[in-house]
């Protein structure tokens, strides 16, 4: 009883200690496409396996997605959450090999499924400067990847999947002047996870009006770029993608 207790005037005592507490919620619509190369082989292997995400699988089209984020500002740490599903299917013709169990051959015509979701979830530190504010901070990148070949007109068929969270470390610069508020954040990854070489690079882009006292109106930037490379379950795996676009919406304050 003492612990909890002891807990509960230490949670009072931190928020008595803030100056301000703000909530943010927004939502909207993305625009946002896929671009670079993937790869899958049986096996451990050196070969170049990468093969470019329009001309193989079909992909690179513009994906209309609804977007989320949600702010909370507790005057010195700020917490953000944002989170968005982003699908898409094509079809394409192989440049090389695909797979192993069972081989999809160089040339094959493919249907091509690729899902990736994510979540992200920012804890910053404001360093106020007048009407800018540098915010270092740590967060985590969520990801639930899923991406399935199959063969047209057959039965072979191959599925990558991958699910895993990603911390990474961020800077967020903000900037509050009048009716409007712009926001810029950079995230930065770079590991060995097991037998996987990863990098990710996470931009985060928004400049808000502030039309009313509690309703905003919104437009963005999204840049995800996850480059990977090694064993996934003993499998080569390789992804140099990103996924990009602009994001508007509204949303509400207090």
């Amino acid at each position: 009883m003492r612990f909890h207790s002891l807990s509960l005037g230490a949670a009072l005592l931190i928020l008595a200690s803030c100056q301000q507490f703000k909530v943010a919620g927004q939502v909207g619509y993305a625009q946002l496409a896929l671009d670079g190369e993937l790869g899958f082989a049986a096996g451990s292997t050196t070969t170049d396996i990468g093969q470019d995400v329009t001309t193989a699988f079909g992909l690179g089209d513009d994906q209309g997605l609804p977007y989320g984020r949600f702010n909370f500002d507790m005057g010195v740490p700020t917490f953000t959450v944002s989170a968005f599903v982003f699908e898409e299917e094509g079809t394409g013709t192989l440049a090389k090999n695909f797979g192993g169990n069972p081989l999809l051959s160089a040339g094959a015509n493919v249907n091509t499924d690729f899902e990736l979701s994510n979540a992200k979830a920012s804890l910053v530190f404001d360093i106020s400067l007048g009407p800018v504010t540098i915010s270092p901070g740590l967060a985590a990148d969520y990801f639930d990847f899923n991406f399935q070949v199959t063969q047209v007109n057959g039965l072979a068929s191959e599925v990558v999947e991958l699910e895993a969270p990603v911390p990474i470390g961020i800077l967020r610069a903000a900037a509050d002047i009048g009716i409007f508020s712009g926001m810029a954040e950079v995230g930065y990854m770079e590991a060995d996870i097991d037998e996987l070489e990863a990098k990710l690079l996470d931009i985060d882009a928004m400049l808000t009006v502030h039309a009313t006292e509690v309703l905003d109106l919104w437009v963005g930037y999204r840049y995800l770029a996850i480059d990977g490379d090694g064993l996934i379950d003993n499998d080569t795996f390789l992804s140099d993608i990103k996924i990009d676009g602009i994001v508007f919406g509204g949303g509400v304050r207090f």
